[in-house]
Order: C-alpha cells, then sequence, then structure tokens
C-alpha cells in the first residue's frame, strides 16, 4: 500500500502558560499516521504531546545551545480521523513562539523509520541519511535564523513539497519528499543565503506499509467441463486469474495429477510452475485435462503456495467419454 500524504497544518502559538492546543485533520485511510515537526525556545521542556488525548511518542527531541531552543518530531500510529486537538504540555511557561508543523499520511507503517539531526553545520547543510527503506517517504525539518525560501530545501536533488514556513524566535521549515523514495542512502539537504548565521538539518523517514501477511486472490475458485473423448484430447483450456499482496518468497502453482497448467494458452504444459518472488501480478494462468487419459471422470484442486500466504485452491472438474459407437446395417 502506497504512502499517501495527506492534511498539512501549521501553528506558530506564543502561549505565555504551560499548554499550547492546534486543532489538526486526520484523512480518512488505512494505516493512518501523524507526526508532529516542532520547535521553541529552550527554557522550558516538552513533558507530553496528545493527539486526541492519545499520547505521541518522541522520534526526537534536541536541545540547541546554538540556537537556544529545541525541536524534534513525535509520532502516532492509526491516529483518530477527523479534526482532532493537538495538546502540547510544557514543564514550565512558554514566553516565545512555539512553532508547530503537523502531517497526516495514510499507507504508512506503524514502525517510525529512520531519524537524524545535525546542528549548526556548514552552508548548505547536507546530510546523507541510511538505511532508507524502499518506498518510503521522508520529512526534511531544518531550523536557522531567516525564514528559507521555497526551494531551499532538497531530499536527493529534489524540492520537497507540502512545505511552509513558521517563523517564531526560529524558522521552522518542513516538508515531505516529492516522491517515494528507493532503498538505500538518501541525500537531505538545506540551503542557505550568505546572511544566514545558522542552520539545523532534521530528517524522519515515514515507511509505506507492508502487510505481514501475504494475501493471495484467485478467481474463479471453481472450474468445469473439462472433457474430451476418448482417444483424443488434451481438453480445452480454460483460464484463473490470481495475484499475491506482499509477498516475501515463490508464488508455486501446482496441478492436480490428471491436470497440467501453463503461462500461455498455447505455450508448454507442465504438472507445476514458479513465480519468482516477490512476485504480484496479476497472472493468467490456463489449465487443461492431460491427454490419454482413460475413460472416467477427473476432479482435483489447483494449489497456489507462497510463503507465509494461506494457501489457495481453484476446483477442477472435467472427464473423457466413450467413444460413439458404429452402427452398421445390412440391408
Amino acid at each position: 500500500m502506497a504512502i499517501v500524504v495527506g492534511t498539512k497544518s501549521i501553528d506558530v502559538n506564543n502561549p505565555g502558560s504551560s499548554v499550547v492546543t492546534h486543532n489538526h485533520t486526520q484523512d480518512v485511510g488505512s494505516n493512518g499516521f501523524l507526526v508532529v515537526c516542532i520547535n521553541h525556545n529552550n527554557t522550558a521542556t516538552i513533558s507530553t504531546i496528545k493527539y486526541n488525548g492519545v499520547t505521541m511518542t518522541s522520534r526526537l527531541y534536541y536541545n540547541s545551545s546554538t540556537f537556544s531552543s529545541k525541536w524534534g518530531f513525535w509520532v502516532l500510529p492509526n491516529p483518530a480521523t477527523g479534526t482532532n486537538q493537538v495538546r502540547v504540555d510544557f514543564t514550565g511557561g512558554v514566553y516565545q513562539a512555539v512553532c508547530m508543523q503537523v502531517f497526516s499520511f495514510t499507507g504508512a507503517s506503524s514502525s517510525g523509520g529512520i531519524v537524524g539531526n545535525n546542528d549548526s553545520a556548514a552552508r548548505p547543510h547536507s546530510r546523507n541519511r541510511s538505511p532508507v527503506t524502499a518506498g518510503s517517504r521522508m520529512i526534511l525539518m531544518s531550523t536557522s535564523s531567516a525564514s528559507p525560501g521555497t526551494v531551499n530545501n532538497t531530499i536527493n536533488g529534489v524540492v520537497i513539497f507540502k512545505k511552509n514556513v513558521t517563523n517564531g524566535a526560529r524558522r521552522l521549515s518542513a516538508g515531505v519528499s516529492n516522491s517515494v523514495l528507493p532503498a538505500g542512502t538518501i541525500n537531505a539537504t538545506a540551503t542557505t543565503s550568505a546572511n544566514w548565521k545558522t542552520l539545523s538539518n532534521q530528517t524522519l523517514e515515514i515507511k509505506e506499509f507492508v502487510s505481514t501477511s501475504p494475501v493471495t486472490t484467485v478467481s474463479p475458485t471453481t472450474l468445469s467441463g473439462f472433457t474430451y473423448v476418448d482417444g483424443s484430447g488434451p481438453s480445452t483450456a480454460q483460464s484463473i486469474t490470481y495475484s499475491i499482496a506482499d509477498a516475501t518468497g515463490d508464488l508455486v502453482t501446482t496441478a492436480p495429477t490428471d491436470y497440467e497448467v501453463s503461462n500461455s494458452e498455447a505455450g508448454t504444459y507442465t504438472q507445476a510452475f514458479t513465480h519468482s518472488g516477490p512476485p504480484t501480478g496479476p497472472f493468467t494462468t490456463y489449465v487443461r485435462l492431460k491427454t490419454g487419459l482413460a475413460v472416467n471422470n477427473y476432479t482435483g484442486n489447483i494449489t497456489l503456495v507462497s510463503t507465509g500466504a494461506t494457501t489457495k485452491t481453484v476446483a477442477l472438474t472435467g472427464s473423457v467419454t466413450e467413444r460413439p459407437r458404429r452402427r452398421i446395417i445390412i440391408c
């Protein structure tokens, strides 16, 4: 299930108290994921962040002596959908702006990916992050002493999108990679102009949801009418369509003893064949009753087997019939 980048909301709040609240709307969809990016002055410390009353998990919370501020990522898998409250509780009163950016995703794994932080590096601030999982997205958050432009943050050289800047004691810029990422290493770059004195670079990977239980689908689940007359054969082939989601190994299709299968209607028919993993499909398989069988009825099941998945079957029914007898009439 591919990750979908949903709603983003921003908030700059100077509460003058120990609590900041912000309303955010989580998109409807399976495997939801919520990320709060936050930056505030370092005279107080965040004790909890909750969404709809549920405590979020801190993935990064950094105290920067250079910026005199703190920043970090908080995450929550499967958050409540609709509009709900983000509540930030501090250990004491906050009297400078709290900058917050909130991202919603669907199709995301509940386990957070890699996270990284670098403070006050040379300009431009460029860092490699590894190991990235194929199909994931990356949030790039930078904190600076001046407002970045619309094209200043990139992932693998591509400008990030859904990017906004919140201006508090320090500027917080955050956005998401423009497309899904390949496996391996990505480069996150925060660019700056000469008058910017300091610049940080933080990243958080959002992984694609992948089921731990592969699921095979097949249609139809029964086939009948495989027949031919004794001495001829094989029967006419019929087709089966199937696919598998989240496979971790090969997918093996096996015919019962008196039947045979092939990847194409006019191709070579065998007892079994393998789609090397991880396969996806959809696949079309052709099945027929073998030639040379005796007069009889023939039933059995095609089986589709993949590691960790429930075995699927297709029930087959066919027959070989007697050749009609010739009648000789003597006049």
